[in-house]
């Protein structure tokens, strides 16, 4: 929850409509959570399965494409977390007059928006590509994208006199 972290820290709202978004994102944190411990232990029973010709994953009968739907509803649950934040931020640039907000945080509200956006729409097809097609779980190395594009978020968005405002 460090995202909500730095999202209450910078602009502080606390308006009904954030309260809501934020009821709402602890509930989809709560449901992306339970799938995760499937993905992870179906993970590491196949990687320990190499190792000692013992595969957990077959105790637990997940196999391939129980794992692209265990990732498939993870990705979900990931997908809807990153919307409520685009939802969030949305909210903070309509009321950026109200706020009196910067510039430079302005620049910097916009390019959190750009990369949950994208993220969002990352791991939908993430979602759709594990539970639909014979990628299964190895579709998730899709979600390593948002590296690259997360750099470049940063870059683009970078305002140019932000250390003069904080020094």
């Amino acid at each position: 929850m460090a995202r909500s972290f730095h999202f209450f820290r910078r602009f502080g709202v606390a308006d009904h409509k954030i309260i809501m978004y934020n009821v709402i994102l602890l509930f989809f944190v709560l449901f992306a959570a339970y799938p995760l411990r499937f993905a992870f232990e179906s993970f590491f029973a196949y990687i320990t399965g190499f190792m000692d010709n013992f595969s957990r994953a077959q105790d637990m009968r997940i196999d391939f494409v129980r794992s692209g739907k265990i990732l498939s509803f993870f990705a979900m649950g990931y997908a809807a977390i990153n919307f409520c934040f685009v939802l969030m931020y949305r909210h903070v640039l309509a009321r950026a007059e109200t706020l009196e907000l910067s510039a430079s945080e302005r620049l910097l509200t916009k390019g959190s928006l750009a990369m949950f956006s994208f993220m969002t729409v990352l791991c939908v097809s993430v979602a759709i590509i594990c539970g639909l097609t014979p990628l299964y779980g190895f579709g998730g190395w899709l979600l390593v994208l948002n590296w690259p594009f997360g750099l470049w978020v940063s870059k683009k968005y970078a305002p140019d006199g932000l250390e003069e405002e904080r020094g």
